[in-house]
């Protein structure tokens, strides 16, 4: 979180934690590139920093990264 300075790496918001937020959740997420229970390294590399909405993009295949990056969005 502290490399992407809680900020989403797709649309750049800054979603930090306030006294307001609801029951003190985030609204943005630390995931990983590469799932660790698929054998992908638990390592700032291998994580990105996502808004709930962009988070769920990527968990069901509309967003992806490739290996120099790059945010792909699904073409359809």
């Amino acid at each position: 979180m502290n490399v992407y300075d809680e900020t989403c790496a797709v649309c750049g918001r800054s979603l930090k934690p306030t006294s307001d937020t609801e029951n003190g959740h985030r609204g943005v997420h630390a995931s990983h590139i590469h799932s660790v229970s698929t054998g992908g390294p638990d390592t700032v590399t291998n994580g990105v920093v996502l808004c709930i909405l962009h988070h769920w993009a990527f968990d069901n295949g509309w967003l992806a990264i490739d290996d120099d990056y790059t945010i792909l969005v699904k073409d359809e």
